[in-house]
This record gives structure tokens, sequence and C-alpha cells, in this order.
């Protein structure tokens, strides 16, 4: 059974050495594993503590333990789950030699680091050691790895790292990455407080730009700069001439995914879908209790644990305009009172590629299910909440979008098949990206949302971009003369 474990709790059940209490337990963005100790002579293992340690100290802190085995399931969307332990003598650490390794590999001196040897209450002369990283003062922020090694293990004083702990992962920032903070000054606001004197101004510039933009109503019959058309999936092609145009869509993704905060060139997804006409969702901020605020904050998954949508936050009015649920720097979801519906989620390892091995040295490639699975909900979610809409969209465009797909000059990959076939478990076959970036749009006009078909028609020409073609797509059926992907497939992975 899977459980989520707050550092307190494993704090609780080290000090009462019931260390049997942890298996079951998830890693996150709090808590980490190690099923060996560091090494302190191999400079390797001195440069993994260092990234490890300083990824938790550039978030909110967290946990280490050292002794603690897990396993990844690729069909799952959680952290790794812990299944062993290996409690050791305490003598194999030295707490002061591993001080003395973050005190001269991460830079600023990190504030308060506990580094306990907890014995256990089966085996007194057995034990485990957990590394606690409290919250560090933002004025101290970033920590940055000050030695890292090249390609031969030599030491390099003159190059700098720098990592953050994302959900599950203590996950090194790329070179282009790095690139993209230091030349935008990290936009630190985010994470360590902005400078009051910045903030006015960044809030001065805004209120400029506010003042000086010329508001177009939001009606049906708002002009369009040209009639263009989007293909439909079958044949013919979508005017349009309607309430939305593919402007204002593009403005609200780019917003949400500012406030998703995932950072200037990390990986991110989006969903998304824009009636033919402007609805009202009369119930949307009529109460907390309303049901489709409920769809928001609790919406329907296939499986448990799966890729579904939920973001565990409370669904808080924006500006009177919209609703949003947000885990900032994981997942988003979006339901403007206008129709727009909107999902974006980390396009890294923590989501869309879970199951990709990105590192320093690493690659992303994207999950089948995590897309699938992630884009039926999205379709199926859209379809309750338009339930509550007036009049329900019988008509619009959907949206998938990824942004960022490169890591160390190399773009994402995609193997054709489903996950657990051979393609997938060895690597093979694997299609590039021909870009780190590109929008999809299929369009609908005169039926109700059909999630199968939908899903199915966005990843067709998500498949195709890759060069693959639909018979890569997995968890299809036959429906007719089209194809869906078939919810009942991924329900029975495990």
């Amino acid at each position: 059974m899977t459980k989520t474990l707050a550092v307190e709790d494993v704090l609780r059940i080290l000090k009462a050495g019931r260390f049997s209490d942890l298996k079951g337990g998830l890693e996150d963005g709090k808590v980490e594993c190690k099923s060996e100790i560091y090494t302190v002579t191999d400079d390797h293992q001195k440069q993994e503590l260092a990234k490890d340690v300083s990824a938790l100290a550039n978030v909110d802190g967290g946990i280490i333990l050292l002794g603690v085995h897990t396993k990844r399931d690729n069909t799952r969307a959680i952290g790794d789950q812990i299944t062993d332990l290996s409690p050791f003598s305490e003598g194999l650490v030295d707490p002061e030699q591993y001080h003395k390794i973050l005190s001269d590999w991460v830079y600023p001196q990190l504030e308060d680091v506990d580094i306990v040897w907890h014995p256990s209450d089966k085996e007194k002369t057995k034990g485990l050691v957990s590394i606690l990283v409290p919250p560090q003062s933002p004025a101290r922020r970033p920590f940055l790895i000050t030695k890292l090694l090249d390609d031969g293990g030599k030491k390099r004083t003159t190059l700098i790292g720098y990592a953050e702990r994302r959900r599950a992962n203590a996950e090194p920032k790329s070179l282009e990455e790095l690139h993209s903070l230091i030349r935008y000054g990290n936009e630190y606001g985010t994470i360590t407080g902005r400078l009051d004197s910045l903030q006015q101004g960044i809030e001065s510039i805004q209120q400029i730009i506010k003042a000086s933009k010329v508001e177009t109503p939001l009606t049906q019959s708002t002009p369009q700069k040209e009639q263009v058309g989007i293909p439909l999936p079958y044949g013919g092609t979508y005017p349009l001439s309607s309430f939305f145009y593919p402007d204002l869509l593009s403005e609200r993704i780019g917003l949400i995914l500012s406030e998703l905060d995932l950072g200037p060139a990390h990986p991110a997804y989006v969903l998304a879908f824009t009636p033919e006409v402007k609805i009202e969702i009369p119930s949307l901020f009529a109460s907390r209790n309303a049901q489709v605020v409920s769809l928001l904050e609790q919406p329907p998954d296939l499986r448990l644990h799966g890729f579904g949508l939920g973001t565990g936050a409370q669904a808080k009015i924006i500006e009177g305009v919209r609703r949003s649920a947000a885990t900032p720097q994981f997942k988003s979801l979006n339901l403007w009172a206008d129709g727009t519906f909107i999902f974006a989620a980390d396009g890294g390892i923590d989501f869309l590629c879970w199951g990709s091995h990105a590192s320093m040295s690493g690659t992303l490639r994207i999950n089948p299910i995590a897309l699938l699975e992630s884009a039926y909900l999205f379709s199926s979610l859209g379809h309750a909440i338009y339930q509550h809409a007036q009049p329900y969209p019988t008509g619009g465009i959907y949206c998938l979008a990824i942004q960022n797909m490169t890591v160390n000059d190399t773009p994402c990959g995609l193997i054709p098949g489903p996950v657990g076939s051979h393609a997938w478990t060895f690597g093979t076959d694997i299609a590039r990206a021909p870009d780190s970036r590109k929008r999809f749009d299929v369009a609908y006009h005169g039926a109700q949302i059909n999630p199968g078909r939908v899903t199915f028609d966005l990843a067709r020409q998500l498949y195709h971009w890759f060069g693959l073609d639909d018979e890569a797509i997995p968890y299809r059926k036959q429906a007719g003369d089209k194809k869906e992907i078939d919810p009942e497939q991924i329900k029975v992975l495990i």
C-alpha cells in the first residue's frame, strides 16, 4: 500500500526505530532515499552529496535517508516507493566528514543541516542515517555546487553547478537552463522573494502596459485579423470566425505557464480547450461547494496513482475571471468563466517524461501512458465540466503543446508502442522531436466531446511530428471507421 510521508512522519519513525513503517512510503519533493551511503573518498560521491543536499536547500528543505531502497513504476505518476531497508553499523558514516564535504563543495554555507544515525528497535547495532535539511534563509539562496568533475573525473573549480529538488528528483540545471537563469536574473522572486525596489519597478511597468493596452470585448462578434481555419480531423477546415481566436488562447497558455513557475528553460506540457462560442458557467463562482468546483479540485481518475489531473490544491478565484487549482512547479488546472479550460504540467521526468533518465548526461523521452492518460482525462473532465455550462459547447479547438523539450542539446524522444515493450525497456527505435517546442490544434464542430477520439487525434499529430505513424500509438481501438484511445486498456495498467 502506498502512502505519503511528511518529514515529521519520517523523523518520528526514525526516532522510534520502527523502520518497517517506512515501507510503502513515496519519495517526493521533501523525502529522498538512497540505498547506499555516500563514500567520502570518492569525488563523484562527494559531488552527489553536495547536489542532493543543495537541491533540497534551494527549495524548502527536506530529508535524505541512507540505507533505504526504492522502486520506480513507470506506469504510475508517483514518486519511487520504499520497498526495502538495509540498516548498517553506526561507524560507517561519520557526520563530521559529511559536514566537511558540504562545507567544501557547497556555497554559501548551509545552515543547521543535521546528520544523525538512528538505531533500529529490532537490532540496536544497526540503523539508518538521516540528513535533515531545514528551510534555509531566502537571502542565502541559491546554494551552488562549487566543484564539478570533468569527463575524466578531475575536479574543475572554475565550474559551478546548481540543483533544485522538484517533486521526487534532485535535478541539476542544464547548460540551457543555467544560461537562461543567469540571463534573466534567475527570476528569484518566486524563490527568494524579490527585492522591494525591483518588485515595484516590475509592477510599475505592468501597470503602464495594462493602461496602454486596448481591450477587445470578448463577444461572439469579435473581429478577426483574417479569416483562417484549422483542419478538421477527418477533412475540411474549421473557420476561426467565432468568439475565440488563437492569440487569446496563446496568451492564456503563457499566463498559466508563467504562474506554474517551472523556470524559463524547463520542459512544459499543456492541454487546452476553447469553445467555438462564448459560454457561461454560472456556478463557477457561486460556491466552493459547487459541483464544477469539486471537479477542478478532485478530477476523476482512470486508476489509482495514474497520470491524473489532480493538483491537490484548492480551486481559487483569480481576478474574478477564472478558478485555478495549482501546485507550483508541478501541475495547474484552470477554468475561465467564458469557457477556456487549460491544464499545464511539468514536461520533464516528474510527469510527461516519467521514467526518463534526465540528468546532466541524460535525455528526455515522452511516456506514452502519461501523454494518453492525461489527455483522455482532460477531455473527459471537460465534458463533465461543460454539463454545467450554458450552452454546452458543441464545437471548439483542442490544443496540445510542449516546450523546452531539449536536454543537453538533444531533443526529446518518443518510442513507438506501449510502456513495457522491448523498445521502451531497452531504449531502441527512439524517434527524436524536430524541435524543442510545438503546438497541435484539433477542431471539432457539431458534436459532444468524445474523449477517446479527441485524445487519439491530438496524439496522432504529435506522433506524426515525431515521424511515427498511427500504428505506433498504443492503447487504441477501432470505433467504426475512426480510431480512439481506449480507457479500458489504460485502467488495467498497474
